[in-house]
């Protein structure tokens, strides 16, 4: 499901939408492909989003934009530490 964004702050077009993970009816961590409109490049955002409300609108919060390299050593680096916690 694609979230809409009404939130001036930002700033990139979404090329897609990876993902989603709901922590809250206001609060939840989006995975998109993206395009930097400064700098031109494609590359992926992991980023909190939040909202007041049920009826508000989505809002860009902290995160990390990732070359797809990047990514990747990221993600083998978070499943490494999820083995480490669960064990």
């Amino acid at each position: 499901m694609t979230t809409p964004v009404n939130d001036s702050k930002f700033k990139d077009t979404i090329i897609s939408e990876i993902g989603e993970i709901s922590i809250s009816n206001t609060q939840k961590y989006r995975v998109l492909v993206v395009r930097d409109n400064e700098t031109r490049d494609t590359c992926i955002s992991a980023q909190k989003w939040w909202r007041k409300g049920d009826d508000t609108p989505w809002l860009a919060g902290k995160g990390f934009k990732l070359s797809a390299s990047e990514a990747e050593e990221l993600g083998e680096l978070l499943v490494k530490g999820s083995l480490e916690v669960r064990n």
